[in-house]
């Protein structure tokens, strides 16, 4: 997550200026699906970074001038097909996918840039083999059918064919919209900066925001028409998103303009500003009180502290100079992203993480190893915290099995959600059989010992 930041910063001070740069990497680290899906235990956030960087390195390649640049140009494109082979060995042929397609399409589109010629894109591709190509060698020659799972079943079939994860192709839209919050309001204003002709507005449209548009729009697309689609894969999109949101900050906005009514009318926004950062923190604990993650007194009392600092603010007498009035936004904003630094993420992991319940599993199993199974779905936490790689999952289509199973077994440790599937488990339970509990009522996660009925 910290390598994404960096080259978002490094892309954009690189072919926009410092402010760019400064502006994107902010606005990626305060954006809380950044934050949540880069600090996952996956591969989601090392294939994205190595994809961040491929296409930062080709690009800074494609725009070197000839002859004098061919030097830079050689190492910045050997550079992207190391990030590009790194790529792949993180996730598989994906990365290549989204790094090449959208530089290829920037060179057809910009005249300004330059294709590679042949014996550059030789040495491209013969660098992503060499790097990429001996694991998949070694894996076709020792594990054939897992080789070919890998390419056949895990990349094309789940894409076109999905067997699990199949969403629709809207999914990620919301997560995107309401992932990178606040920055998204922005994208009201910035419609008109991106659909302009006048000469005027091209001029404030640098020809690194094109690159931008093409790497994200092909990201959004590529992934949104995949039939398998799970929260992670959009990651990509996050930081090439902040790019664009950065440029246009930093490009679009009248800041000559705003300096000087701010000196006339200096209140008026900033206190706009803090009103919708009250709303958007009532509107959060009323949600973690619905959602139960808090009680409903203590989302009721946040609610309302809330809504008495707004009422304090529209109250303030507007006296003093306009440079306070932005100061004291600026510093209720970061107050109220604190707040939920240290308040909202601990409860919400407190209330969805797995890792206490596996804990709790582990004094049930110190005479025997018992199986483990998850219902009505896979969570790779388990598996992470246990360090067991043979927990059994179910979904619902595999209930009779899951019964089945349970029945053999006759001992066996359960994670199970605690809504109507914990209730259709109990139901469908042999009667020699019962269910011990062993979490607390409120997990969203239930944790149980399957076992023989005591007599």
């Amino acid at each position: 997550g910290i390598l994404c930041v960096v080259v978002t910063t490094a892309w954009a001070w690189r072919t926009l200026g410092f402010w760019s740069g400064l502006v994107s990497g902010a606005i990626l680290t305060l954006s809380m699906r950044f934050l949540y899906l880069a600090g996952m235990l996956s591969m989601d956030g090392l294939l994205c970074t190595f994809i961040l960087a491929g296409l930062a390195a080709g690009h800074l390649a494609m725009n070197e001038p000839r002859p004098s640049g061919s030097g830079r140009r050689r190492r910045w494109f050997m550079l992207s097909a190391v990030a590009c082979a790194l790529g792949i060995l993180t996730k598989g042929p994906v990365a290549l996918v989204l790094i090449a397609v959208p530089l290829v399409a920037l060179c057809v589109l910009d005249r300004r840039c330059r294709f590679l010629t042949k014996l550059e894109t030789c040495v491209y591709l013969g660098i992503v083999a060499l790097i990429a190509g001996p694991w998949f060698v070694v894996m076709a020659v020792s594990a054939p059918e897992a080789a070919g799972s890998f390419f056949w079943l895990h990349h094309l079939v789940r894409y076109f064919a999905p067997m699990d994860h199949e969403k629709p192709a809207w999914f990620y839209l919301p997560s995107l919209l309401l992932g990178m919050l606040p920055w998204t309001l922005l994208l009201i204003p910035m419609v008109p900066y991106l659909r302009r002709n006048s000469l005027r507005a091209s001029q404030r449209r640098p020809a690194a925001l094109g690159v931008f548009l093409l790497a994200f729009g092909w990201c959004v697309l590529f992934f949104s028409l995949s039939g398998c689609k799970r929260p992670g894969y959009i990651l990509p999109a996050l930081p090439l998103g902040a790019l664009i949101v950065g440029t246009f900050v930093t490009h679009g906005l009248p800041w000559q303009r705003w300096m000087q009514t701010a000196t006339t009318h200096g209140h008026r926004w900033p206190r706009r500003l803090a009103l919708a950062t009250f709303a958007m923190g009532s509107a959060i604990s009323v949600a973690a009180g619905v959602s139960e993650l808090w009680t409903r007194p203590a989302a009721t009392e946040a609610a309302l502290v809330f809504a008495l600092l707004a009422a304090a603010v529209l109250l303030a007498p507007a006296c003093a100079p306009a440079w306070t009035s932005w100061a004291g936004c600026v510093t209720l904003v970061f107050l109220v992203l604190g707040f939920g630094q240290r308040t909202w993420v601990p409860d919400y992991h407190e209330r969805f993480g797995l890792r206490r319940q596996v804990e709790i599993t582990a004094a049930y199993e110190q005479e025997e190893e018992l199986p483990l199974v998850t219902f009505p779905k896979r969570w790779d936490s388990i598996s992470f915290y246990s360090k067991r790689v043979n927990v059994e999952s179910y979904t619902p289509a595999d209930f009779a099995q899951l019964v089945h199973d349970l029945n053999m077994h006759g001992k066996t440790i359960v994670f199970v959600k605690r809504d109507g599937s914990l209730r259709d488990l109990l139901n469908a339970l042999p009667e020699h059989l019962e269910i011990e509990l062993l979490g607390r009522e409120e997990d969203y996660i239930a944790v149980a010992l399957v076992r023989p009925r005591q007599r």
